[in-house]
């Protein structure tokens, strides 16, 4: 092996490192985020629950005088709004996020729901105006591991947060208010779930 070939093969070493620990940075930086996402609304839902068990004392102490069946409706609605209390606090902590968390969390949705083809991602004009330099670089590293690649739309939408994935003529709405519908009756499952065991 001749120093040239030596010095070709050190730098595809050096960039494979250097590839691997920024894959790791995102990975831990994803769980950083995550544990914080998860820890505010936490904090939040037990908030949340303090009052809703206080409602729900009230409620149980006038159930002694009412009807019982009053009562479980006036329990059910109030865990009812405090269920939608969560996922609407959770989803404003999602949109409030910090630009470089906001981003990091479109980046793997991105991963998430991208066809492996080429696309187009379309953002609210607010987004596209404080988008990182590198994004669609970064999108395009993470998906060509399965043939896909992004472009970023000239278009912009009337949109509060999150995107809209174009590719093979298939829109895949990734707002986030579009998301937490989809998958509401699985969020309210695990409130209710939780709500249950207190």
């Amino acid at each position: 092996m001749n120093g040239l070939e030596q010095i070709l093969l050190k730098i595809e070493e050096d960039n494979n490192n250097k590839i691997k620990q920024i894959t790791e940075d995102i990975i831990n930086d994803g769980k950083a985020q995550a544990a914080e996402i998860t820890a505010a609304a936490q904090k939040q839902a037990d908030k949340i629950m303090a009052d809703a068990q206080k409602k729900a004392a009230q409620i149980a102490e006038s159930a002694a005088v009412g009807s019982k069946a009053s009562a479980a409706r006036k329990i059910t609605s109030a865990k009812a709004e405090m269920i939608n209390d969560c996922m609407l606090y959770a989803a404003q902590q999602l949109k409030n996020l910090p630009d470089d968390k906001y981003f990091d969390a479109l980046l793997k949705l991105i991963l998430k729901y991208a066809h492996p083809e080429d696309g187009e991602l379309i953002l609210s004009s607010r987004d596209v105006s404080r988008l990182p330099k590198d994004f669609v670089d970064k999108a395009n590293s993470g998906l060509s591991k399965n043939g896909g690649r992004i472009v970023l739309s000239d278009t912009t939408l009337d949109i509060d947060s999150g995107f809209i994935l174009r590719d093979g003529g298939i829109d895949e709405n990734c707002t986030f208010d579009a998301l937490i519908k989809e998958n509401s009756d699985k969020i309210k499952d695990a409130l209710l779930r939780e709500i249950l065991e207190v």
